[in-house]
């Protein structure tokens, strides 16, 4: 059976989490583009578990995945915004509880685009400070930081969509 296509109103709140979203990007693009002098061509690659790096590489345009990947994500990410219909969701969706479970959806993925960006600003700013000296590590706080907050975000917007399906 087709899902109903609901047009999902954008709020307040998704707006300043998209716009956000879109800054720490811009952000990242200024910040990758005025280090780049900078960055010599012996970079850090990969980081073991406590965030130091222990895999170097020769050329500095490796340091771009992340922007790149962080650009691919909000592109993607936004585009998904526009499409609630097509989601995956927990519980079934009806004619009556569609537009509630759309825009729990939608504002799920707004958030999640957050903070994915984020996610890879950090990681490109620190993988930067590592190769230029200015830091000996990624961070011990980024990969909890990170699990917590997607967790959260997670939780939250499952309580909501249990709440909505009723």
């Amino acid at each position: 059976m087709a899902r109903p296509r609901v047009s999902v109103p954008v709020t307040p709140l998704r707006r300043g989490v998209e716009a956000l979203a879109a800054g720490v990007l811009v952000a990242l693009l200024v910040y990758v583009w005025t280090m780049w002098p900078q960055i010599p061509e012996r970079v850090p690659t990969h980081f073991n578990v406590h965030g130091r790096p222990d895999r170097w590489g020769s050329g500095r345009s490796l340091l771009l995945l992340m922007p790149a990947l962080a650009l691919a994500n909000f592109v993607g990410f936004t585009v998904l915004t526009r499409l609630p219909h097509l989601y995956n969701y927990p519980f079934r969706i009806s004619e009556e509880n569609a537009p509630r479970m759309y825009a729990i959806g939608v504002s799920f993925m707004a958030w999640m685009n957050l903070e994915i960006v984020l996610l890879f600003a950090l990681l490109s700013w620190r993988q930067m400070e590592v190769a230029v000296g200015r830091a000996a590590a990624l961070g011990a706080w980024l990969l909890p930081g990170v699990l917590a907050a997607n967790a959260a975000t997670l939780g939250i917007h499952l309580w909501r969509m249990r709440q909505a399906a009723r």
